[in-house]
C-alpha cells in the first residue's frame, strides 16, 4: 500500500475512534440526565459497564470522556497543514513577486517529501488569460529539485505578469497532462495544485 494511502487510513481510524469517544460519552451523559428525571434525589448509579458511583462522579466520567473524544479530534485535524494523502511540498524560488526582464530566464527550486507514486509538475500560467504551458515533471521522488525556465515573456508585447504553479499529479492528472501538453486551459481530476509564486515580467 501507497505510504500517503497508510495515511489516510491511520487518520481516518483517529478520527473515527475520536468520534466513537464523544458518542459514548455523550450517550452516557444523556442517560445519566434521564436517570435523574426518572428517580429524583438519586444518589449513585450503576453504570452501563457494572461501576457504582456517586451521580456527580458519573457526570463528571461522562463530560471526562466526550471531552477526551472532541480533544482527539481537534488535534488530528490541526495536525499538518497539508490535507491527508497529499506530499508536502515547498516551492523556495523565485521569491513572490520577482522582477526580470521579458525574455530573462527564470531559476525555479523546491523540495518534496511524501510524494509516493505521483509526481509533481511544474506550469507556467499567463495572466490575464490563466492559460497553463505544461513545462514539465519536476519531481518523480521525495527531495529537492531545481529547473531554470529559459527566455521567459521573450515574446511579451507588454509587461504581465506570470504564475508559477506546482502541481501534484497522480496516474490519473499524469494522464491528463501528458495528453494535453503543452497548452492547457484546466487541470483534470487528480491534478492537486500544492504552491503558486507569481513574478512579473517588464
Amino acid at each position: 500500500m501507497r505510504p500517503e494511502r497508510v495515511a489516510v487510513v491511520n487518520d481516518t481510524a483517529v478520527l473515527v475512534g475520536g468520534a466513537a469517544l464523544a458518542l459514548v460519552g455523550l450517550a452516557l451523559l444523556v442517560w445519566l440526565l434521564m436517570s435523574a428525571r426518572r428517580r429524583s434525589g438519586v444518589a449513585e448509579v450503576r453504570l452501563p459497564w457494572g461501576i457504582e458511583a456517586r451521580m456527580p462522579t458519573a457526570v463528571f466520567i461522562a463530560l471526562v470522556v466526550f471531552g477526551a473524544g472532541l480533544y482527539v479530534i481537534s488535534r488530528r485535524l490541526e495536525q499538518d497543514g497539508s490535507p491527508p494523502g497529499l506530499a508536502e511540498v515547498h516551492l523556495t524560488a523565485p521569491a513572490k513577486g520577482t522582477v526580470i526582464a521579458r525574455g530573462d530566464d527564470v531559476r525555479l527550486a523546491g523540495s518534496v517529501r511524501g510524494l509516493g507514486n505521483d509526481k509533481l509538475y511544474l506550469l507556467r500560467q499567463f495572466q490575464p488569460t490563466g492559460q497553463y504551458r505544461i513545462l514539465l515533471p519536476v519531481a518523480y521522488q521525495d527531495g529537492s529539485w531545481d529547473k531554470v525556465d529559459r527566455h521567459v515573456g521573450g515574446d511579451f508585447k507588454k509587461p504581465r505578469n506570470v504564475t508559477y504553479a506546482l502541481v501534484q499529479a497522480d496516474s490519473v492528472c499524469q494522464q491528463f497532462l501528458d495528453r494535453a501538453g503543452p497548452y492547457t486551459e484546466t487541470l483534470g481530476v487528480g491534478c492537486e495544485t500544492r504552491q503558486k509564486v507569481l513574478i512579473k515580467v517588464r
